[in-house]
């Protein structure tokens, strides 16, 4: 078509560019939708039964998650590891797995507890080396446990000798007076000197707080009555 000032435009043939392209849309910056974050349990699976970690206040005498490990791998390493020479003394120096650092990821409660009974009915006896595997995922090996077992026996026979863990004589008293100042003495000094039970309870909680707990392992020694009345010791070993 032409006109006065010529020819006049015309467009060519097809749908005009606008409508040639796809549109793109960006979402607006932030974060995304909480549904991206929401975990669902597995195709068939009960929503309800997913266990989710315990929590760390959780008690060791709470019910076992389903992921614990049953404690029936118990092996005896006493023949490996015989009792420590008389001139032995409990954390002098202290054991080297006191300074080590602990597993970065340790599973709470992931084993069921299990118990390692005394030799005899004196705790001076000792406690055989029983070792259970569950505990390499704690970080404790074979040699630190057996460590443990065999300084608790030291502390026990060192009480009986009036000595403390650091083989020192515990506080004797300075009265002096011929017959009476003794039995005075003697009456002074019962009133610090520990039992072998008292001072292996000490020891337990030294290895508790310096090595045990923050790889979630916890030991408790227990007195136990058998049906003869006839005491007898044993350790607890539990998950934290």
């Amino acid at each position: 078509m032409s006109g006065e000032y010529g020819t006049t435009y015309t467009p060519p043939p097809g749908p005009p560019p606008s409508q040639t392209h796809a549109v793109h849309y960006a979402p607006p910056p932030g974060l995304p939708p909480p549904q991206q974050y929401l975990q669902t349990a597995p195709s068939g699976a009960d929503p309800a039964s997913t266990e989710p970690p315990p929590p760390y206040t959780a008690k060791a005498s709470d019910p076992l998650p389903s992921w614990a490990q049953a404690s029936a791998s118990v092996r005896d390493l006493s023949a490996r590891y015989p009792i420590f020479a008389p001139d032995h003394v409990p954390l002098d120096p202290p054991p080297p797995f006191f300074s080590t650092p602990s597993p970065r990821r340790i599973r709470s409660r992931s084993f069921a507890p299990w118990t390692v009974p005394s030799r005899g009915r004196n705790i001076a006896d000792g406690f055989p080396v029983l070792y259970n595997d569950v505990l390499k995922t704690h970080g404790i090996a074979e040699d630190d446990w057996a460590r443990f077992v065999r300084d608790l026996q030291v502390a026990a026979r060192l009480s009986l000798l009036g000595l403390n863990m650091r083989g020192e004589r515990q506080r004797r008293a300075s009265l002096s007076g011929g017959i009476l100042g003794s039995v005075r003495g003697r009456a002074y000094d019962a009133a610090f000197v520990k039992s072998p039970l008292e001072q292996v309870d000490q020891l337990v909680q030294i290895y508790n707080g310096s090595a045990w707990e923050r790889r979630k392992v916890r030991v408790t020694v227990r007195m136990q009555f058998a049906e003869s009345g006839r005491e007898r010791y044993e350790l607890l070993v539990e998950a934290l």
